[in-house]
């Protein structure tokens, strides 16, 4: 194992949604051994993935929002880009508008934009997050157009638009599908107690995988000799994509059948079990 490709959430971090310290110590000691270490996440790059990797020690290209992005840490100097295309991005916002209480929002490069702030919320105590002119910040940012998300607001006044009680998650999906079907993926996430009530759409001509064979190259490591861990739908192709793919034990069926293997041990320590099993070195 020359390189290790890690997931953020759910992968590295437990049950509190932190990194723990057996986590932490077993990625330094990987690095004191001579491996390479990545992170490649679905967060953006700035205050989300940039805070994990230093916290890790970690430096050099990075993979952020689901692969389409690699970003070389800590200089956040953009590497490899893969944005929305403009059209596919312009139809899906214009279709979701339709629906009475979707909230909509795309992440231009590390910037949240909401198309407007859910029925209730005046602000949102986040940096990099803002409402209101999202035509004209993506008209002005093609190359920083990298995701579309769509949730329903439940508590949204009723507007007559003739999509009452349908669900712009599910229409959003459909049409990417149907409309762009080689152009745009999409990704499902929980919302407001729904398993898929938020829905993610990105590029298709990147993935997680797309983004560790980038990172690998940059590094001059043979993709034989790298190692990934990750937990969810998302992190399918870039278990693939490694020498090894290592599934979490709590990940789903798919992603399980798409790992080489699974790692044993609890979301705080699972991780770290498996670096030190790989380098044949006993778990602390």
């Amino acid at each position: 194992m020359r390189l290790l490709a890690l997931d953020i959430d759910d992968t590295l971090t437990g049950r509190d949604q932190r990194i723990s310290e057996a986590n932490v110590k077993a990625v330094a000691w990987a690095m004191s051994q001579g491996v390479r270490c990545t992170l490649v996440t679905g967060r953006r790059y700035a205050l989300s993935a940039a805070p994990h990797a230093d916290n890790l020690g970690i430096s050099g290209p990075l993979g952020v929002h689901y692969g389409r992005r690699v970003v070389d840490h800590p200089s956040g100097r953009i590497l490899t880009n893969h944005p929305l295309p403009e059209r596919a991005a312009k139809t899906l916002i214009e279709l979701a508008r339709t629906f009475p209480g979707a909230i909509i929002s795309v992440f231009l490069g590390d910037d949240l934009r909401f198309d407007r702030f859910p029925e209730g919320v005046k602000t949102l105590p986040f940096a990099q997050v803002s409402e209101g002119g999202l035509d004209e910040a993506m008209a002005a940012r093609p190359d920083d157009v990298m995701s579309i998300n769509i949730v329903r607001n439940e508590g949204a006044a009723p507007v007559v638009t003739g999509n009452e009680g349908l669900s712009p998650v599910r229409a959003v999906a459909e049409a990417a599908g149907r409309l762009f079907p080689d152009l745009l993926t999409c990704y499902y996430a929980a919302w407001a107690g729904d398993p898929g009530g938020l829905v993610t759409v990105v590029a298709s001509s990147a993935d997680k995988g797309t983004a560790l064979l980038d990172i690998a190259r940059r590094l001059g490591i043979d993709p034989a000799d790298t190692v990934s861990m990750g937990d969810a739908v998302p992190d399918i192709p870039l278990l693939k994509a490694a020498g090894t793919g290592i599934a979490m034990p709590w990940s789903a069926e798919e992603v399980r059948r798409a790992a080489d293997a699974v790692a044993e041990g609890e979301p705080e320590d699972a991780v770290a079990r498996e670096i030190y099993r790989r380098l044949g070195r006993p778990a602390d």
